[in-house]
C-alpha cells in the first residue's frame, strides 16, 4: 500500500507536519497555562494521560508522595489522608516512585505511575512533569498536598504559576532537611528547592524549630503553619517503675540516628540489656555498627514493630532515643504516650514535647558518655522521672490529640480555599 500511494503519503505527512508547526507557533502566543494544556504528546505520554485524566475524574484534592512506608512522615501521611474520608473533600493519592508496604492503610483511591502508566520509566522526566500538570489543570483538582514527592516538589518550582493560573492550591509539608554528617551540611528539599516555600499557598509541619531555618534558606518568610501530629491513648500505657533493668531503642537503623554512639552506649553498659527495634541499615556505616552491636551479648533485636500498641511496656523501664538531626520524631510522642520515660539527644523539635529544662535531655549528643550518665540518673531515682513523665504524658495527649489535628488541617485547608 504504501510503494503505491507513496507520494500521497508523504503528501499527507507534510501538510500534517506544516500544521503542527503552525499550530505549534499558535500555542506559543497563548498565556502559558493554555500552551500547557494544548501541546502534543507522544503515544505513552497520551497513554499516560489519559489514565492519570480518568483517575482524577470526579476528584478535587491530590497527595502526592513518593511512597507509603514504615516511618515517621508516612504515618503523617495516612493520618492527612484519613481526616479528609470523611469530609466533603474528594481526595485521592499518587505515589510516584512505588505503593510502599503500607499502603493499605490508606483509605482513599490511589494510582502508583510506575504501576499504572505503561513505560512511564521510558518518558523523560520534563515530560513527566508536564503529563501531570496537564492532567491535573485538566480535570476539577483544586487543592494539591505534597509530602516529600521530589517531582511534585519539581513541578511546584517550577511550575506554581500555570497552577495558579487555575486557581489550584497548592501545600506542602516540610519535617526537616537531611544532615550530610561527612560534609558537615544540610541537603535535602529545602536546600534543592528552596522555591517551593515561597510558591506554595502554606508550609505545613509538625514542628516549629525548622521555621526560622527554612526562611533562610528561601530567602524571605513565608506562610508556616505548624500542626501537631497526632498520637492516641494507648491501654497498654505503663503505670510504675518495673526495675528490670531493660532499655527500648526504636528506631531507623540509620547514621542520623547515630548507630555508633548507641553501640557505644550498649558496650559500656553491659549490666543492662537493650532491647533494639530496627533492621536493614542502608549506609555502610550503619551497617558495620549494626552488625557489632548483634554481637553484643546484652542487646536483643527484633525487626520493626507494626504498633505500639504491640509493645509490652511493662517490660522496658526506660526508652532510649540517639539522634543527631530530626523534626519531632513520632516514637518519640508514642513513647510519651506509653508513659515512659525517654533519655534522647536534646535536638531539633524535640524540646518542643519535653520542654526545655528536662532533665533526662543530652546536650552533646554524640558523646557516648553523657547517655551512660543520664541513664545512670534516670535508675538512681526511677519514681521521680516517672512522676515527671506522668505530667508530660498529660500535656502530649492534648497537644497531640487527633480532634486537636482533625480541627486544625481542616481549617488550614478552609483557609487556603478562601
Amino acid at each position: 500500500y504504501y510503494r503505491k500511494n507513496k507520494d500521497h503519503i508523504l503528501d499527507r505527512y507534510k501538510e500534517m507536519i506544516s500544521s503542527y508547526e503552525e499550530c505549534n507557533f499558535t500555542e506559543k502566543e497563548l498565556p502559558i497555562g493554555c500552551y500547557y494544556k494544548q501541546s502534543k504528546f507522544i503515544i505513552d505520554e497520551v497513554k499516560c494521560y489519559i489514565k492519570l485524566i480518568e483517575f482524577f475524574k470526579d476528584k478535587d484534592f491530590i497527595y502526592f508522595v513518593p511512597w507509603v512506608v514504615l516511618g515517621g512522615a508516612d504515618k503523617l501521611v495516612i493520618e492527612h489522608t484519613s481526616v479528609l474520608n470523611d469530609s466533603s473533600y474528594k481526595p485521592c493519592i499518587i505515589t510516584t516512585l512505588k505503593p510502599g508496604e503500607r499502603i493499605d492503610k490508606i483509605g482513599i483511591p490511589h494510582f502508583d505511575f510506575e504501576r499504572d502508566c505503561i513505560n512511564w520509566n521510558l518518558i523523560s522526566h520534563e515530560n513527566k512533569m508536564h503529563i501531570i500538570i496537564k492532567a491535573i489543570i485538566n480535570s476539577n483538582i483544586k487543592i494539591i498536598h505534597v509530602i516529600n514527592s521530589d517531582i511534585a516538589l519539581q513541578i511546584i518550582k517550577y511550575y506554581d504559576k500555570i497552577l495558579k493560573e487555575y486557581g489550584i492550591k497548592i501545600i506542602t509539608s516540610l519535617y526537616c532537611p537531611h544532615y550530610d554528617q561527612a560534609r558537615g551540611i544540610y541537603t535535602g528539599y529545602p536546600i534543592l528547592y528552596p522555591e517551593v516555600m515561597i510558591n506554595s499557598n502554606i508550609v505545613i509541619s509538625d514542628n516549629q524549630y525548622w521555621y526560622d531555618q527554612f526562611k533562610k534558606w528561601a530567602g524571605k518568610e513565608f506562610n508556616y503553619k505548624k500542626i501537631p501530629a497526632p498520637v492516641d491513648e494507648y491501654s497498654n500505657t505503663k503505670e510504675k517503675f518495673s526495675n528490670r533493668k531493660k532499655i527500648l531503642w526504636a528506631s531507623r537503623v540509620a547514621n542520623q540516628k547515630l548507630i555508633s554512639v548507641l553501640y557505644q552506649i550498649c558496650k559500656k553498659m553491659s549490666a543492662y540489656t537493650f532491647v533494639m527495634y530496627g533492621e536493614n541499615p542502608e549506609e555502610e556505616q550503619s551497617k558495620d555498627y549494626y552488625e557489632k552491636i548483634r554481637r553484643l551479648d546484652n542487646v536483643i533485636i527484633y525487626p520493626y514493630f507494626k504498633s505500639i500498641s504491640d509493645l509490652n511496656s511493662d517490660d522496658f523501664d526506660l526508652f532510649l532515643y540517639t539522634s543527631c538531626y530530626d523534626g519531632i520524631p513520632n516514637i518519640i510522642l508514642e513513647m510519651t504516650s506509653l508513659s515512659i520515660p525517654v533519655v534522647s539527644s536534646k535536638i531539633c523539635g524535640i524540646p518542643e514535647v519535653f520542654g526545655n529544662e528536662y532533665e533526662l535531655f543530652i546536650e552533646e549528643y554524640e558523646n557516648p558518655k553523657s547517655y551512660c550518665e543520664k541513664i545512670e540518673l534516670f535508675y538512681k531515682n526511677p519514681e521521680y522521672y516517672y512522676n515527671i513523665m506522668s505530667e508530660i504524658r498529660k500535656k502530649v495527649l492534648d497537644i497531640h490529640s487527633r480532634d486537636n489535628f482533625r480541627k486544625a488541617y481542616l481549617e488550614l485547608l478552609s483557609k487556603v480555599n478562601e
